[in-house]
């Protein structure tokens, strides 16, 4: 990894001393950030979402999707419902977990000062305390969705910065879980400035054909980074 200066812009709050978070510098910084070192964030996510292909094609028959084209809906029953289609929900659950745990390591790298390569990402720490974290998250945003939506992006918005955290305080699952929440409580609205202002930057990507995607999931991560260095001073 290549020390790299940081970006233009960029507040006192990764000092050491917590700092304000502003939206538009936030994001700021993610874009300039990505611009300096596209490559490896394009590759990281390029290579995720192989996997998560990958993992689909690998698992398509245990979904019953192929029964359902055929018309066989009792072995479309059977496979949606048997033990094969329930770990292959679990298989896809802890790829998607991983997934942010590797671009959240790619961040905490970028923020930090260091220009990283594609082998940075998949250097994960405390990978059994992110699997925690992400079924805690999982249950709970899943279950705040079905009551009525609203609980479940405060969810979201508590624990985003949860594997964070975890990577680099090297807390447990539920201590990164507290924290996180202490965090955004004590900065309520501009978090949920920023994260309303990243959802609507990567409906902006997913309608650029997809390909945005390449561009503005990155730059959320980076965004995010931003916003836990300057709340946390690290």
């Amino acid at each position: 990894m290549t020390p790299v200066p940081p970006a233009a812009g960029a507040s006192s709050g990764t000092s050491g001393t917590p700092g304000r978070l502003r939206v538009r510098e936030a994001v700021s910084y993610g874009l300039a950030a990505f611009a300096r070192n596209p490559r490896p964030w394009v590759l990281a996510v390029l290579t995720l979402a192989a996997a998560e292909v990958a993992w689909g094609v690998l698992t398509g028959g245990w979904t019953g999707l192929d029964h359902l084209v055929a018309g066989d809906t009792g072995d479309y029953l059977l496979a949606t419902t048997g033990l094969p289609a329930y770990l292959a929900l679990v298989g896809g659950a802890v790829l998607s977990y991983l997934a942010g745990a590797v671009l959240t390591r790619g961040a905490l790298a970028e923020t930090a000062g260091t220009r990283p390569r594609l082998g940075t990402f998949f250097r994960l720490e405390s990978v059994l305390q992110l699997l925690v974290a992400g079924l805690f998250l999982g249950i709970g945003t899943t279950v705040g969705l079905l009551l009525l939506v609203v609980p479940g992006l405060l969810v979201l918005l508590f624990t985003c910065f949860t594997f964070f955290l975890v990577l680099e305080v090297e807390v447990s699952a539920s201590d990164a879980l507290a924290a996180s929440a202490r965090l955004v409580r004590r900065n309520l609205a501009p978090v949920a400035g920023l994260l309303a202002a990243l959802v609507g930057i990567n409906l902006l990507g997913a309608l650029a054909l997809g390909l945005g995607l390449l561009v503005t999931i990155p730059v959320s991560y980076l965004a995010v980074g931003r916003a836990y260095r300057t709340l946390t001073g690290r």
